[in-house]
Formats: structure tokens, sequence, C-alpha cells
């Protein structure tokens, strides 16, 4: 028998370490999309009425090539249902986000839209729009930027005032 066919056996706590170093990573990759989920969430709150997103999780992050997207699906899903967060997944990659009051949790299946937009066949409307996210898979990336309209009456009594100095 010869002893250089036989490989070490590698060592737990190393094995341990790696496992830990990968999940690290992972994390990392994680969060960087529950921040960018954040932002969207905030960004809606203070700009408009919605108490609700529509959330895309990204397909690749540049520089990560070890990013799951499924498994940051679940982990999106796990951190917002901490926060009390009703959150729904949408095929192909959408998650459903709301943060009203009488957010109820449920499952997708039993999403009934009208509790959202008043109708008289919501599943029509839940598959219509599922059918939209599809056609138009960068909707969630839309930036809706809004005018205060005081801002060009600010503007002009500014440019008087500096005009008269």
């Amino acid at each position: 028998m010869n002893n250089d066919n036989i490989r070490k056996i590698p060592n737990i706590n190393k094995l341990h370490e790696e496992r830990n170093i990968k999940e690290q990573a992972r994390n990392e990759i994680f969060n960087i999309v529950l921040n960018k989920c954040i932002d969207q969430i905030i960004q809606t709150n203070s700009r408009t009425d919605y108490t609700f997103i529509y959330f895309e999780v990204p397909n690749i992050i540049i520089g990560f090539p070890g990013y799951d997207r499924v498994a940051c699906i679940h982990f999106l899903i796990n951190e917002l249902k901490k926060e009390n967060y009703k959150v729904e997944f949408i095929e192909p990659y959408y998650l459903y986000i709301d943060w009203s009051k009488s957010a109820k949790v449920q499952t997708i299946d039993n999403l009934m839209l009208q509790n959202i937009i008043p109708t008289s066949n919501p599943e029509k409307l839940r598959k219509q729009t599922k059918e939209f996210l599809k056609k138009y898979p960068n909707t969630s990336k839309i930036v809706f930027e809004y005018k205060d309209a005081r801002q060009d009456e600010f503007a002009s009594l500014k440019n008087k005032k500096n005009k008269k100095a």
C-alpha cells in the first residue's frame, strides 16, 4: 500500500471557518440588496401616500459573482417579516412589500388586490399585474421625482433679493 495516494483529512475547524467566510460574504451581498429595498420603501413613504412597493430583486450584482437571487429573496422576506412588513413573492422575481396598518399576512395565491385597489374582479387584476411585471421587468427601478411648486416661487424671490442688493 502506497502512502502517497492517501489524502490528508481536512481539519474540521478550517472547514467551519471557510464556511463562515462564505456565509458572511453572502450576507454582505444580500444586505446590499436589502439596503436598496429600504431606500425604495423610505422614498415611497416620504414622497407618496402609498404604503406598499413592488421591489424587483436584481438578477445580478456586478462585482459579486456568487450572488444567488433565490436565496436573496428568502433573506429579504425573512428580514422584512421580522419587522412586521407584509411581504409576498410575485413571479418571476418581485416582492410586494406593504407597511400599512391594515396589512395582513397572506400567501400570494390569496393576495386580494382589492385591499390595495378597489376592484370587482381581484383575480383579473392580479393576473394583469403579473403580466405587466413580466412585460416591463424594470418598473421597480423607475424613480419618481417630485418638484415642490413653491421651489419656483422661492427661486424667483431669491433672484429679486439678489438683484436689489
